[in-house]
């Protein structure tokens, strides 16, 4: 920075000055992050006889993250039992149990990546130190590994029992009772000399989770014939669910008197106070369902159903719905003409519509829920009351989306090549969306069914197998996805919402902002530039956003100034289409397998850099009077958030990912039947072990989620996790 700043020749001219003795730490690489590691074992076990079959299952999974403190161990063992006693009954059950404990903490890297590299976390004793450059601004939380502790234990119980019985020829019905219970401890913990406590005594919180989730089917099916030419199967359902029955209780102390106690004696506080909280919810289903299929000649199959959901989450007289379908299927291999050409080798036609239904709100919120809130009468005390988070709405209802497709299957070359292609039209209406509505109402949303969403796109999947020979064997699955999404409609009037970032004929994720044209230069300020020429003369010479250095936006409305009216619609955070190829070549007991993703088209968004100086940041190529960058605006020491940075920040993210590439060696026949096993093989795994990317070399396009804001903010942006590589060995045997 110094360079850039044009002050290198007084440093050089110090005799004392040398820099090859000014000392660097690497922070990410020394303290930031760690190889991670997994452990993954399992063992399957089955047997029985013609009335009774059994198998158990059992595992281990341990992962230690490449974040310090952070790992994930898992125990698993299941058994499942079915008995046919007679022609006319059978039935069975399955039942698993899963303990996880999970520990987590502050990210080390994410703080490593703001610490200056010219000090070091420890002091001369080597204990770590919460101010390194005594900066009360730049906190190291590299002791939070020790002292910030975040655990959580879960026990979780799942399994079905089901009876099937024969009435009579054709006619089958069928009972299913399925559950999962799962109960969780959360305990977290805050040490004294962690960047969260910053030297003030520990706090800690306990959160108890108790959730359960199950499902009742009754099934009756009746399948006949008639006169060989005619198939017909017939399907009832009655289903209930209920489904994340949730009872959270939550209990919070400050002040510990011992941090040895962690989050177990909450009481032992100098507080003498202990603070709980706890909610309940549960949403419920009630479901009937009717489908008929008729076959002719097993030439042409036509299909019928209708669905009728209700869901508890919506209100009294708007819980239910009904979701119809139907589809025709033609193979073209069994008609006559068939046979008098020679390029398919087989071939079938498929035409569907249907629709299905979307309640994915929250349990009440149709209601209009209370939330706590305090109230000052002007005495200095506040009284704890309850308003409302937002307005009840009785009319909401299902969304509900409508598919039409047409497919193909097929295979050529002697079924050499195989695939299958979609084209798909889909639109949904009702959509549940959270509209922001102002504050002055009492409320800041409202939940709304609203707007008409259409996607439209074309998927291709094909599996040929090259070679294949005795010993050598070569085969590949090609998979392209293209799809097309609107926002078509909102509510009616043929307006955008721009305060909802939902703008007509675009994607929902879409990236709407100020369209970056580089940086102001010197230039720009001689006659004829565009700052003495238009800016200034509309601006002034002395507004800021003016000058050389300063960020350039596009000027979408002409009007000679930047504003929030020259935002334009920079693109979507969707791709225009996704690829992957899999290939797998087999020599002999020797098998390579290796994916390759790709991802064409769309947007994404990097972080704003700090460069006031004060604080760590990336590396980019700012503007200097010595270098007229259009990269990034000229570094000030007042503020590093400067006027419509937000143009900075998008990035093309088209990007190559070999996925993945597994090496496997089979053991003869003759080795393996000596050791009495079926199957054993060795392999070894490579997980994403490239990445081609040029939009931004320093960030990983799938760590980065959609964000975007409909107003001017100074929220960061940027990847929410890591891009990683991770190597596996591993045996498999079946015995």
């Amino acid at each position: 920075m110094l360079r850039g700043l044009g002050i290198t020749s007084q440093l050089d001219s110090i005799d004392m000055y040398d820099p090859s003795k000014v000392k660097s730490f690497d922070w990410q690489n020394e303290v930031g992050l760690r190889n991670g590691a997994t452990d993954n074992h399992s063992i399957s076990v089955t047997g029985g006889s013609d009335k009774i079959r059994s198998s158990l299952n059992a595992g281990y999974f341990k992962q230690t993250g490449i974040e310090y403190a952070q790992d994930y161990t898992r125990y698993s063992i299941g058994n499942s039992v079915d008995f046919k006693p007679t022609k006319f009954l059978n039935f069975g059950t399955s039942i698993n149990f899963i303990h996880s404990i999970t520990n987590t903490s502050t990210s080390s890297y994410g703080n490593a990546n703001g610490m200056i590299p010219l000090v070091t976390p420890y002091d001369s004793a080597g204990n770590f130190v919460l101010f390194p450059n005594r900066d009360q601004q730049i906190v190291s939380a590299i002791n939070d590994r020790n002292t910030v502790m975040d655990q959580t234990k879960a026990n979780r119980v799942f399994g079905n029992v089901y009876a099937e019985v024969t009435l009579f020829k054709g006619l089958k019905y069928r009972t299913m009772f399925g559950a999962d219970i799962r109960n969780s401890n959360r305990g977290t913990f805050n040490g004294a000399q962690s960047s969260i406590r910053l030297g003030s005594p520990a706090n800690a919180s306990r959160t108890d989770v108790r959730s359960s989730s199950w499902v009742y089917d009754n099934i009756l099916t009746y399948n006949t014939t008639i006169k060989s030419d005619h198939s017909i199967n017939v399907t009832l359902l009655h289903e209930m669910q209920s489904l994340n029955r949730t009872d959270t209780a939550t209990m919070s102390a400050n002040n510990l008197i011992f941090e040895s106690q962690k989050w177990y004696s909450l009481q032992k506080n100098t507080d003498a106070t202990v603070t709980g909280s706890g909610n309940f919810a549960e949403a419920k289903y009630l479901s009937y369902m009717a489908r008929v299929e008729y076959g002719f000649r097993s030439k042409y199959l036509l299909t019928l159903s209708n669905r009728y959901d209700n869901s508890s989450v919506f209100a009294v007289n708007s819980t239910g719905a009904w979701f119809p379908s139907a589809s025709l299927a033609w193979q073209l291999d069994r008609e006559g003409f068939f046979a008098s050409q020679n390029i398919f080798d087989y071939a079938k036609l498929r035409l569907g519509i249907g629709t299905v239904g979307n309640a994915s709100i929250a349990p009440y919120r149709t209601g209009g829920p209370l939330a706590s809130t305090s109230y000052s009468w002007g005495n200095g005390t506040p009284a704890i009351g309850a308003a409302p988070a937002t307005f009840a709405v009785p009319t909401l209802t299902w969304e509900k989306t409508t598919t039409a497709n047409f497919g193909i299957e097929f295979g050529i070359l002697n079924n050499r090549v195989t695939g299958t292609i979609d084209l798909y039209n889909t639109n949904t209406v009702n959509q549940l969306q959270d509209k922001s509505i102002p504050a002055a109402n009492g409320v800041g949303y409202l939940s709304v069914n609203l707007g008409k969403v259409n996607n439209r796109g074309i998927e291709v999947a094909l599996s040929t197998r090259n070679i294949d020979k005795a010993d050598f064997k070569w085969s590949t699955d090609f998979m392209f996805t293209r799809n097309i999404e609107k926002l078509v409609d909102i509510d009616g009037s043929g307006n955008s919402n721009f305060a909802n970032l939902w703008i007509l004929n675009q994607p929902l994720q879409v990236y709407w902002s100020y369209k970056k044209e580089g940086i102001f230069q010197y230039s720009d300020t001689a006659s004829g530039g565009i700052l003495s020429s238009l800016y200034w003369i509309k601006n002034g010479k002395t507004n800021t956003a003016f000058l050389p250095g300063k960020i350039k936006i596009l000027d979408a409305n002409g009007d000679s100034t930047f504003s929030n009216a020259d935002k334009v619609v920079l693109g979507s955070h969707n791709p225009d289409f996704i690829a992957s190829i899999n290939n797998t070549f087999s020599y002999k007991d020797f098998e390579l397998n290796f994916l390759t993703y790709f991802r064409v088209g769309g947007l994404y968004r990097v972080p704003r850099p700090g460069l006031v100086g004060r604080y760590q940041s990336n590396r980019v190529d700012y503007w200097t009077p010595s270098n007229p960058s259009n990269d990034y605006q000229q570094p000030t020491q007042t503020s590093d958030i400067p006027l419509y940075w937000e143009a900075l920040t998008y990035r093309k993210a088209t990007f190559i990912r070999v996925r993945n590439i597994t090496l496997t060696y089979r053991l003869p026949k003759t080795l393996t039947s000596k050791m009495h096993a079926n199957n054993l093989a060795l392999y070894v795994t490579a997980v994403n072990p490239f990445l081609i990317h040029n939009g931004d070399k320093d960030y990983d396009p799938e760590t980065v989620p959609y964000r975007e804001f409909p107003g001017n903010t100074t929220s960061q942006v940027g990847p929410n996790s890591y891009s990683f590589k991770s190597y596996v060995v591993g045996v498999r045997v079946d015995l």
